[in-house]
């Protein structure tokens, strides 16, 4: 078993950051919209291990207090478990892509599902896009 983190990232129109893989998916299927984030290394918290994620994917700075807004369990056929763990952050600084990624885009919750996303973050997106704003 393996804990994953990614972060939501929303700007000040609403919007939340999106990240193009640059490769496909485990299972094959074909390049996707996601989110930034990644595996916590051994000895890691999970904070220390979102805000790495962020920073390497996204060159932004994790700014504190992240929100964790759902959990999820990933089954990638039966030899691996990850908990993946997606927290509501802030972040700033100037963005700038790792290799891991092609493009990156800001979208409203409705234009995010309706393209081509990662099926985790369809989850999480159909999840806030049902909570009250705050």
């Amino acid at each position: 078993m393996q804990v994953g983190v990614k972060a939501l990232i929303q700007n000040d129109q609403e919007q939340y950051l999106l990240l193009q893989r640059a490769e496909k998916l485990a299972d094959g299927t074909g390049i996707k919209w996601d989110i930034p984030g990644g595996r916590i290394k051994d000895g890691e918290s999970t904070t220390d291990g979102l805000a790495r994620e962020i920073l390497e994917e996204t060159g932004l700075l994790l700014l504190p207090k992240p929100i964790l807004l759902q959990v999820q369990d990933i089954f990638v056929g039966s030899q691996l478990h990850v908990v993946r763990l997606t927290y509501r952050v802030d972040a700033t600084g100037q963005l700038k892509l790792s290799e891991q990624h092609t493009d990156w885009q800001w979208a409203l919750i409705d234009d995010a599902l309706g393209s081509n996303i990662d099926p985790f973050t369809r989850e999480t997106l159909e999840l806030v896009n049902l909570r009250p704003a705050s």
